[in-house]
C-alpha cells in the first residue's frame, strides 16, 4: 500500500509518490483533435514488437478527424499517424505512429511490454495514479514557424499541464448501475476521485529535468479521457526503494458528482489490438499471460 503524506513533514513519502507521479506524467500525452478543438483527450504511448501506439478512449478519436500530439519542450509533434482503430462497445481506441516519428518520443515516455498488468482483482482495492490533460489547463501560448503546404506559417501551437490524481480503486458493489453504458466485471474499473485533497497538477518538463508542480484548483475532468490508469507498485532491494507503475486501464469518463472516474481495462485494448493486427498475436499474448 502507497501511502499519501499527510503532512509537509513527511518528506521520503512525498519523495516517493513523486517518483510514481513523474512516471506516469512521462508516459502520458495531450491528443489535440484538429479537425474539431473543442474536442480531444489524452493518451499513452506503447510500443510492442517495434510497432508504436497511441493507447485511448474511442470517443477521443472520431473516424475521420485528424490529431496530433502535443510536445514537450525539445521534442517534434507529431501530425500523422498510419491507422486508426477503435471499439466503440469498450470505449478504447489506438493510433499507429509511424516509426520515423515515434524516434521523437524519448524512451523514457514510450511504454514497453513490461510495465503493462491484466488480471486484477475487482474486489480488492488498488492503489492508482490516473493521469491526463484537462481542456482547460490548455492555452495557445508557443509559436512555431511550421511548413504548411510549401510555404512556411507561423502558427501558435498548444501547451497544457498534465494533472495527476493518485487514488484507489472501488468494488462493484460501489459502482453506478443507472448508467447508459452499464459497467460490466472484467471490463470496467472504478477509482474514487477526491481532486481537492489528492490532485498533482505538473507543467511540461524540459529535457531531462523533472515535471514542476503546479498550483492550481481542481479542473473539471473532461480532457483525462484516454490517459493512463497506472497500478502502483513498491519494493526494496538490498536497501533501494524502487517505484514501478503498470498501466492497467484506460480512462474513459468521470462523475464528479458521485466521486469517480471510470476505465476500461487494458485487456480489451490489447483485444483491439490483436483483431487488427493479427501479426502481433503472439506479443500480445505474452502481455496477457502477465497476471497481478
Amino acid at each position: 500500500m502507497v501511502k499519501k503524506p499527510d503532512t509537509a513533514g513527511d518528506h521520503l513519502a512525498a519523495k516517493q509518490m513523486e517518483a510514481f507521479e513523474r512516471q506516469a506524467h512521462n508516459r502520458t500525452v495531450r491528443l489535440i483533435d484538429r479537425t474539431d478543438e473543442g474536442q480531444g483527450g489524452s493518451a499513452v504511448p506503447i510500443t510492442i514488437s517495434r510497432r508504436f501506439f497511441l493507447a485511448t478512449a474511442a470517443h477521443v478519436i472520431p473516424p475521420g478527424h485528424q490529431f496530433e500530439i502535443v510536445a514537450s519542450p525539445g521534442e517534434k509533434t507529431i501530425t500523422r499517424f498510419i491507422a486508426d482503430h477503435r471499439d466503440e462497445r469498450a470505449d478504447v481506441g489506438l493510433l499507429e505512429i509511424d516509426p520515423a516519428d515515434a524516434t521523437s518520443l524519448s524512451d523514457e515516455r514510450l511504454c514497453s511490454e513490461d510495465m503493462i498488468l491484466t488480471g486484477l482483482d475487482a474486489a480488492s482495492q488498488h492503489n492508482v495514479v490516473v493521469a491526463g490533460y484537462p481542456a482547460e489547463y490548455m492555452a495557445k501560448e508557443r509559436q512555431e514557424t511550421r511548413d504548411v503546404g510549401g510555404r512556411l506559417a507561423q502558427e501558435m501551437l498548444w501547451t497544457c499541464n498534465a494533472y495527476l490524481y493518485d487514488g484507489f480503486t472501488v468494488p462493484p458493489s460501489e459502482w453506478p448501475t443507472d448508467e447508459t453504458r452499464s459497467p460490466a466485471v472484467g471490463r470496467d474499473i472504478f477509482v474514487k476521485y477526491h481532486p481537492e485533497n489528492r490532485a498533482r497538477p505538473f507543467s511540461p518538463r524540459s529535457a531531462g529535468a523533472a515535471p514542476r508542480v503546479v498550483h492550481r484548483p481542481p479542473p473539471d475532468p473532461k480532457g483525462l479521457s484516454g490517459g493512463g490508469i497506472w497500478l502502483m507498485r513498491e519494493s526494496e532491494s538490498k536497501g533501494v526503494w524502487r517505484a514501478t507503475m503498470f498501466l492497467i486501464a484506460v480512462q474513459t469518463s468521470s462523475y464528479p458528482q458521485r466521486q469517480l472516474l471510470r476505465g476500461t481495462l487494458l485487456a480489451h485494448w490489447l483485444a483491439l489490438l490483436r483483431r487488427e493486427y493479427p501479426d502481433l498475436q503472439q506479443a500480445v499474448s505474452s502481455i496477457e499471460e502477465r497476471r497481478a
